[in-house]
């Protein structure tokens, strides 16, 4: 939304697609979301065996 207003926003958008192919390590597993994000923008990443918080389980 704010890319049809902001043209730093635009520009962002605009660049997503050179992400491709870039390397990331992340310090935590990352959630799903941020795993198919990250897949969507097809960025190879690494990341520490361990979780983010203490929640492991959807109640």
């Amino acid at each position: 939304m704010n890319a049809a207003e902001d043209e730093n926003a635009s520009k962002a958008l605009q660049a997503l697609p050179l992400l491709s192919g870039c390397e990331m390590h992340l310090t935590v597993i990352p959630s799903a979301t941020e795993m198919s994000t990250l897949r969507k923008l097809k960025i190879n990443f690494t990341c520490e065996p361990k979780y983010s918080g203490n929640k492991l389980f959807r109640l």
